[in-house]
């Protein structure tokens, strides 16, 4: 039982990282930051091409985080792949 557990476990929250192009950084933010507090993440920190979002529910053994790099019309988004599947749906 434990080692299928763990495959399981595993594959569910493994890191994975999508790239999404837009046009307008201003509205990009207001977009990724709306979907994920649609998803139970909140604001970590920001400068201005990097952002960090954290889960705000207990999420137990699990550190269940975004990270957003902003570079031109492109941001690069990494988190698990739970997370990123759910993300996805909110963001069209």
């Amino acid at each position: 039982m434990g080692p299928i557990f763990g495959f399981v476990f595993a594959r569910k929250f493994k890191e994975e990282t999508i790239c999404i192009n837009f046009v307008d950084k201003n509205a990009f933010i207001k977009q990724i930051n709306k979907a994920m507090s649609q998803v139970g993440f909140g604001l970590d920190t920001e400068s201005s091409d990097f952002i960090t979002f954290k889960c705000l529910t207990f999420s137990g053994i699990i550190p269940r985080k975004f990270s957003v790099l902003i570079e031109k019309n492109v941001a690069t988004i990494l988190g698990n792949s739970f997370d990123i599947k759910e993300l996805k749906k909110k963001l069209g």
